[in-house]
């Protein structure tokens, strides 16, 4: 693998990259799980640990749990969204979605099947690394669903672990909401794509839409390019009555992303996850670089 191949699959380009990075380092010294913690979060918890790797690598519904997600504890005390949405949200309402996926949260089981992830709360058991399951790099934002079909479509359980929580402090955004409806359709009309193409191989275990409701299946059916039309054009109206010429054509702009040809998407990651296992494999098997990382990690406990 020249030099140029490695550089294009480690970088930091991107949040699946991140991620990547996140679990090659701990990959390389030999960890037999990771925790993936992102840097607007905070751990209350003193047992977070003990329950992180709790359950992990057991038996769920007849497959081991190689992956297991965590809850996301809003500012306000509890995981779900508090307000309601913009009116020229009404076809594209995924906080609705999301609260009534998060009421699984409250079922009572401690292990459930999860049909969505938070990547900054989420375990991983390094059986996904040796067979070389990873974060698409082709997907801009929602890699930490699209892992989870990932690793579900090869025969391993993805759970949520309704007692892995942490408090979730997210900055303030400051994109358009043209921007963050146009980020959300892209990831949509990727994720459909994917699954839709996935459904014509012979997997050990095959995802659909259904599979993922409330949240993200609901937006991942045959009524996805119908919602992402409207709901620009509504935005674009929103836009209009406030006189802000350039945010509408720019959410108009947004419809065109229905005709994008995204075929082809799980070739390409299965492409790269092939590449990814041949370098980690690598890397893990180098045992100058385990010293160098383990003399790191010393000195930083010290």
């Amino acid at each position: 693998m020249g030099s140029n191949e490695t550089e294009e699959i480690l970088n930091l380009n991107g949040y699946s990259q991140v991620r990547n990075a996140c679990i090659l380092i701990p990959a390389i010294l030999g960890y037999d799980a990771f925790i993936l913690l992102d840097d607007d979060e905070v751990v209350l918890d003193e047992d977070f640990l003990d329950k992180a790797v709790a359950h992990l690598r057991e038996t769920f519904q007849g497959e081991k749990i190689a992956a297991k997600a965590g809850v996301y504890i809003q500012p306000h005390g509890t995981p779900f969204f508090k307000g309601r949405e913009a009116w020229w949200r009404f076809f594209f309402n995924s906080r609705k979605a999301m609260n009534e996926t998060f009421r699984i949260i409250e079922s009572g089981e401690r292990i459930v099947d999860a049909p969505f992830a938070f990547g900054g709360n989420m375990v991983l058991s390094s059986d996904l690394i040796e067979q070389g399951i990873c974060f698409d790099p082709n997907i801009a934002r929602g890699e930490d669903i699209d892992f989870l079909v990932n690793v579900k479509c090869e025969g391993y359980s993805f759970v949520l672990d309704t007692a892995l929580k942490i408090l979730h402090l997210p900055p303030k955004s400051h994109n358009p909401d043209w921007l963050k409806i146009r980020q959300d359709a892209s990831r949509f009309l990727y994720m459909k794509c994917k699954l839709e193409e996935l459904k014509h191989l012979s997997l050990k275990c095959p995802v659909s839409p259904d599979d993922l409701r409330p949240y993200p299946g609901a937006f991942l059916d045959w009524t996805l390019k119908v919602r992402i039309s409207l709901t620009n054009l509504l935005l674009s109206l929103n836009y209009l009555s406030r006189l802000k010429i350039r945010d509408a054509i720019e959410a108009l702009s947004s419809i065109q992303l229905i005709f994008k040809n995204h075929h082809g998407v799980v070739f390409s990651y299965f492409l790269f996850k092939e590449r990814w296992k041949q370098i980690t494999k690598r890397l893990a098997e180098c045992k100058e670089l385990k010293s160098i990382l383990l003399e790191k990690n010393i000195s930083r406990k010290e």
